[in-house]
């Protein structure tokens, strides 16, 4: 069960990572409505996929 809770949150780091890359890259090509589009999409994203692991887990 810890295995599958440190595979999660190894995902989650991933995904945040990503994000972050992406609003970086926004800020260069000036597209910040896109960005917070993006955030939005993905904090959304994520927090789905935090809920379906935790009830895999549960």
């Amino acid at each position: 069960m810890c295995q599958i809770y440190i595979e999660i949150v190894k995902s989650y780091q991933k995904m945040k990572d990503v994000v972050f890359e992406t609003i970086n890259l926004n800020k260069q090509v000036e597209v910040k409505k896109n960005a917070k589009s993006l955030v939005l999409i993905s904090l959304l994203t994520m927090k789905n996929f935090l809920n379906i692991s935790t009830e895999l887990i549960l």
